[in-house]
C-alpha cells in the first residue's frame, strides 16, 4: 500500500512538474494575451511552483495546482488574431475603397482598438471584435481597378480616329464610372460593371 502511494504521489509531482514546465515557455512580449490573463496564470505559474518546490506534497492538493494551472491557461484572452487584423488594416488606405465600406471598416478598427485597451475585455468580446473586423474587411469596395481604368480612359484625348457612335459610347461609359467613383454607396458589382465597360 505504501508503493502505491508513493507511486501515486511521484505521479502526481510529475505531472505538475509537465505542467509547469510546459507553461513556463510562455510569454507575452507580443502582446498575444490581454496583460490581465497573462499575469492570473503567471500568478498560478508562481504559487504552484512554491508549493512543488517546499517539499510538502498532498495529492490532492498537487492535483488541485494541476487544474488551476489549466483554468488558467484556458482563462487566457488570446488576442493573436486580433491583432494580425489591426496590423493588416494599417496597411489599407481610405482612397483605396468607397467612403461608406471605408467607414464602416474604420469604425471597425476604431472600435477594435478601444475595447483591446480594457483590462477585463473577455473571450467573446475579442471574438464578436474579430468578426466584426473580418466581415468589415471583407465587405471593403475596392475602387484601384476603376480608377486605374478611369485614368487609362482619360488618357484617351482623341477620339477622331474612332466613329461617332463609338466615341459616344466611350465618353458616356467614361461619365458612368466617374460618377461611380464619387457614389459614396458603391457596391462591387456596379464597380466591376463599370470597368467592363
Amino acid at each position: 500500500c505504501e508503493d502505491a502511494t508513493a507511486v501515486l504521489k511521484a505521479n502526481a509531482t510529475q505531472a505538475l512538474q509537465n505542467e509547469l514546465d510546459r507553461l513556463s515557455v510562455f510569454n507575452n512580449d507580443d502582446h498575444q494575451y490581454t496583460d490581465a490573463t497573462f499575469q492570473a496564470l503567471q500568478t498560478v505559474v508562481s504559487d504552484a511552483s512554491a508549493y512543488l518546490q517546499s517539499g510538502v506534497l498532498v495529492d490532492e492538493t498537487t492535483f488541485a495546482w494541476i487544474a488551476k494551472l489549466q483554468e488558467a491557461e484556458n482563462a487566457l484572452v488570446n488576442l493573436t488574431v486580433i491583432n494580425q487584423l489591426l496590423k493588416e488594416a494599417d496597411t489599407l488606405e481610405a482612397d483605396w475603397f468607397t467612403a461608406n465600406s471605408w467607414n464602416t471598416f474604420a469604425k471597425a478598427v476604431a472600435d477594435a482598438q478601444k475595447e483591446l485597451e480594457r483590462e477585463d475585455i473577455t473571450k467573446d468580446e475579442v471574438a464578436e471584435l474579430t468578426n466584426a473586423l473580418k466581415v468589415a474587411n471583407a465587405d471593403l469596395v475596392d475602387v484601384r481597378e476603376l480608377k486605374a481604368a478611369i485614368e487609362k480612359a482619360e488618357a484617351i484625348t482623341d477620339t477622331t480616329m474612332y466613329t461617332p457612335l463609338s466615341a459616344k459610347t466611350f465618353e458616356d461609359a467614361l461619365k458612368v464610372a466617374t460618377d461611380l467613383l464619387s457614389k459614396a454607396d458603391a457596391n462591387a458589382e456596379e464597380l466591376a460593371k463599370a470597368c467592363e465597360q
